[in-house]
């Protein structure tokens, strides 16, 4: 029988699976396709009609977009290719790797300076050789970046089923991955390994600050320096097809092993036993679900707030992300042009990503989270653009021109307010600012647009039902990081949550590597094998001091 007062239940006649993914975005479709592949039977169920999130496109007059997806690093020489793998997919994806990881544009009469892809020791000579008196402040910033990179790597090994090899990894933590172990307690500032005050070289350094979603003073060390590594040392890749031709291979993936996916189905409430959870109840004709594990993709404050409504544990969970800071949103321009950009800029030539970064990150951060109304243009937000069809030609479905996005930082309340007629009319204003600064970059681009679509932070949330439209969950702030973040396993049994609001955070890699922990989970078996390994060192210390006295 069900209690339809309450989001109390005992387990009825429905029908019943091994796991439940709630939400399909990257990271829980990762994980039901590992589940399904595993031998457990495995229900998806998402809201809207296409799976993904933000890993995946839409089309307009004939053309397909990305949502999101610019690159991802670490898909070569990392754990996410063995994570991949895992999930039955990684020989289905057609990875292209471009010239160049970015192009950046300084300012007017200097040459647009190009980041070497994958090659991080090039990219570090030609920064010392543009900057000679800098090379102590260049040789702490790589060399920190490598000893996060090497230690993650290292700490990935733990994501294996055996318990021993995990038990020993763990143990020899404070041997090989000592800054990962620190930065478990304290959260240093990426701005700690900034030491110089030359200001085109940190906004070098800084490139990538407008995806991160805070200063350097402010964002833990870690998000940053992991993802720079992966970027650096194995290169940034865009997938043919976008980033929905993962998700579409992992649910072809789900569906061969005997799983099921229900898209346009929405979720009305979460079904528990005390402070477990026995199934799910849908609207219509499928009634109630029932399945000992449901996995979240869906954000924390849905599950909490609305499906899991009426729980003690629930309510106290929601006081508590309530108190939390949510990451940052963006506005995005996607385009498709008539004529390849290089003849509007001929510094566009087989450009893949191009970006002008902000002059001062500190105030390009204060500007756009303290902008309010609509008075301010574009000019001063740095600059990014990517041109898709530069990887993937293919898009253009033979035809001429180019299809690319540009992103600009954004604050969701600006725009949460408006009207709908409003919000209509304030879209059509703000893409003639957006223009209006792009046009420095891309002189005459108005004139070569054949599709224009503009999504802003209220696009973003209702589309992906990301709360504030965040495209990375919670804020990285140094507060909200590691081990403060918010956890893949929750305090209801069987809860789980895998996407960017949960741990380590967002972009691609991150819910991967979400998915990643949730899969592959430091079971008891390996702690049980660590506290015997500390217990023979402790023997073993003893035994050597003794020794040593006797001596």
């Amino acid at each position: 029988m069900t209690n339809t007062t309450s989001s109390q239940a005992v387990a009825g006649t429905g029908e019943r699976y091994d796991v439940i993914v709630l939400g399909a975005g990257l990271g829980a479709m990762t994980a039901a396709a590992i589940q399904a592949r595993r031998g457990k039977r495995v229900l998806v169920v998402e809201k809207h009609k296409v799976l993904g999130g933000y890993a995946s496109v839409f089309g307009r007059k004939g053309f397909t977009f990305d949502v999101s997806l610019h690159q991802i690093g670490g898909v070569r020489k990392s754990r996410l290719k063995g994570l991949l793998e895992e999930a039955g997919v990684y020989d289905k994806l057609d990875f292209v790797k471009s010239s160049w990881l970015s192009e950046l544009y300084l300012g007017p009469g200097q040459d647009l300076l190009r980041i070497p892809n994958g090659d991080m020791k090039a990219w570090e000579r030609a920064l010392i050789a543009r900057f000679p008196a800098e090379r102590r402040a260049i040789r702490l910033w790589f060399w920190t970046m490598r000893r996060f990179g090497r230690q993650i790597s290292y700490f990935d090994q733990v994501r294996c089923r055996n318990p021993l090899k995990q038990g020993a990894v763990i143990f020899a933590v404070p041997l090989f991955a000592p800054f990962l172990l620190l930065t478990s307690f304290w959260m240093p500032p990426l701005g700690l390994a900034l030491r110089t005050k030359n200001p085109e070289l940190r906004r070098i350094l800084l490139h990538f600050s407008g995806y991160y979603g805070a200063p350097a003073h402010e964002i833990n060390m870690l998000f940053p320096m992991a993802a720079n590594f992966s970027y650096y040392n194995d290169g940034g890749y865009y997938l043919k097809g976008g980033g929905y031709e993962i998700v579409r291979q992992l649910s072809l993936v789900v569906r061969r092993n005997n799983g099921r996916i229900l898209t346009g189905k929405t979720a009305e409430r979460i079904l528990t036993d005390g402070n477990r959870v026995i199934g799910l109840r849908l609207g219509g004709e499928e009634g109630d679900v029932y399945a000992p594990e449901i996995v979240c993709g869906a954000n924390p404050f849905t599950v909490y707030g609305d499906l899991l409504r009426d729980h003690p544990v629930a309510r106290r969970q929601l006081q508590r992300i309530s108190r939390m800071e949510t990451g940052m949103t963006a506005s995005v321009l996607y385009l498709k042009l008539d004529v390849p950009p290089e003849r509007l800029n001929p510094a566009f030539a087989d450009t893949y990503e191009y970006v002008e970064p902000p002059l001062d990150e500190v105030a390009f951060y204060e500007r756009f989270r303290s902008r309010t109304d609509f008075s301010t243009g574009y000019e001063e937000d740095g600059f990014a653009a990517t041109v898709h069809s530069v990887a993937d030609p293919a898009a253009l479905k033979g035809g001429n021109g180019a299809l690319m996005d540009i992103f600009y930082c954004d604050n969701y309340d600006r725009w949460a307010a408006l009207s709908e007629e409003d919000y209509r009319a304030r879209k059509e204003t703000e893409i003639r600012k957006m223009l209006d600064a792009a046009e420095r970059h891309l002189p005459g681009l108005r004139d070569h647009i054949e599709v224009l679509e503009l999504a802003t932070p209220r696009t973003m949330e209702k589309f992906t039902s990301n709360r504030r439209g965040a495209l990375y969950g919670f804020a990285q702030s140094r507060s909200q990081a590691s081990r403060w973040r918010f956890g893949i396993e929750s305090p209801l049994r069987g809860l789980s949550f895998v996407s960017a609001w949960s741990n380590p955070g967002g972009g691609y890699e991150g819910v991967l590597r979400a998915a990643d922990s949730y899969s592959n989970p430091i079971t008891w078996k390996a702690l049980l094998v660590f506290v015997l390994l500390v217990a023979a060192s402790t023997q073993i210390g003893t035994l050597v001091r003794t020794v040593l006295e006797l001596l």
